[in-house]
């Protein structure tokens, strides 16, 4: 069957009616009803104006087949041909051998998990997509809250018409089981969505480090002047992502010496240096918090390679982890990279709290091995009273709120607006998480 759209291939599989004996032009439908619609309610819809054409052009004979079973019509990267949905294909004269259709329209059914949320159900709206319950006809799933990784895997086995999912937040360990329970579906996360709030308190944090700020505030006399610039400083930052290249947008303002540090054998043309950790043959990305999206002008030159990470971090001032916690990432900050640090120099982790050893940490910091740590994510998460942490005098720590609701609710709604609309015109997805990465 030719494709939908010119140059892509939309074969279906074994299992499905055979409508390719002869040159055919396929446009596939929408329905909510397990019954096929009536071919005067197909012409009489404004979205297939291109088969009224096809019709005054009298072909002769129609053949309809319900998708029952496909996932989708492999070759398109959208919510075009899910389950209940319908292929009509007219058999067309010798004329049109070789025409294919450009169109394709659908209104995706979509449905929001746990519960109700306002935000998101007007992004899928302004998106083009038709927003209900979960049932038969849902392709797409959006996560809206707080939900199992069980029980979204259990509302996906349910309910096998679903195709795409869009996850809410940019790290999605917390839905790894789900994701690997069903690695068949197009998986998305609001990975480089929250780059520009996170970045900026990455800053914030970096700031009132250098210049002393969390003495001052415990402070109750004058004392004595203390603080170090920014300006001039050597960065080095874990993750090559949007958050990372945000980061360096942000603190370049300051003249500083950015050094990023990456599995990817591409250099970062936003920074001065890139160190890949990878073998030079390697092709696979340190991933950053916002969960592995590439920067938009990397992959031009070669990073640099043997370079060990602590080396590295042994000239640094500022060191920020931005990279998402996959199984190679946890602890990749430990006692050893925390001895190589200067005495003067400043942590930031605004990514996930295990990349960092929290132990060695509390020992480095006791012992003035490093000037000071902000941390917006702790391991463990919250962190618990007591902890030597609150009574460290040079620890600076937020609770998580790099990002607050306020901050994400129309950030994580343009993504959801957009990747509807994608969905609806079976164009690539933005955010699509890769399985095997973690990321």
């Amino acid at each position: 069957m030719p494709g939908l759209f010119p140059g892509r291939s939309a074969h279906p599989p074994s299992a499905a009616p055979n409508v390719a004996a002869t040159p055919t032009m396929a446009i596939v439908i929408q329905s909510r009803s397990p019954n096929f619609p009536s071919m005067g309610l197909i012409l009489a819809s404004q979205m297939l104006f291109d088969v009224v054409n096809a019709v005054r052009c009298h072909i002769p004979s129609w053949h309809t087949a319900p998708i029952r079973n496909w996932r989708r019509l492999p070759g398109l990267s959208g919510g075009v041909g899910w389950k209940r949905n319908f292929v009509a294909a007219p058999t067309l004269g010798a004329e049109w051998k070789g025409k294919r259709m450009t169109r394709a329209v659908t209104t995706p059914d979509l449905a929001i998990v746990p519960g109700p949320n306002e935000n998101l159900a007007q992004a899928a709206a302004a998106g083009g997509g038709n927003l209900g319950p979960l049932s038969e006809a849902t392709t797409g799933l959006i996560v809206g809250g707080r939900i199992s990784a069980a029980e979204l895997s259990r509302q996906l086995t349910e309910h096998p018409g679903i195709g795409w999912v869009q996850l809410p937040s940019a790290g999605i360990e917390a839905y790894a089981a789900a994701i690997a329970d069903h690695p068949e579906l197009a998986w998305t996360s609001a990975k480089g969505t929250y780059a520009r709030p996170v970045a900026e308190h990455v800053l914030a944090l970096t700031l009132a480090l250098l210049r002393r700020l969390p003495e001052r505030v415990r402070a109750s006399s004058w004392g004595t002047q203390a603080g170090v610039s920014l300006f001039g400083a050597h960065v080095v930052v874990l993750g090559a992502g949007g958050i990372a290249i945000e980061i360096i947008r942000l603190f370049r303002i300051f003249g500083v010496r950015i050094t990023v540090v990456r599995n990817g054998p591409e250099r970062v043309v936003e920074a001065d240096r890139t160190i890949s950790m990878a073998a030079p043959a390697a092709n696979a990305d340190l991933p950053d918090a916002s969960a592995g999206a590439e920067p938009p002008n990397s992959g031009i030159g070669a990073a640099e390679h043997g370079v060990p990470l602590g080396e590295v971090l042994a000239d640094a001032d500022v060191v920020v982890v931005a990279a998402a916690l996959t199984a190679g990432t946890r602890g990749m900050v430990g006692a050893a990279e925390l001895g190589r640090m200067k005495p003067g120099s400043v942590l930031i982790n605004i990514a996930r709290g295990a990349l960092v050893d929290t132990d060695a940490l509390v020992q480095a910091l006791a012992a003035g091995a490093l000037a000071g740590a902000g941390l917006d994510v702790t391991d463990p998460e919250p962190l618990p009273d007591r902890h030597p942490l609150w009574a460290e005098p040079n620890a600076l720590i937020t609770p998580h709120t790099a990002n607050t609701q306020e901050m994400a609710r129309p950030l994580i709604a343009a993504r959801v607006q957009e990747n509807v609309r994608r969905w609806a015109a079976g164009e690539e997805l933005e955010g699509l998480v890769d399985p095997a990465a973690g990321y």
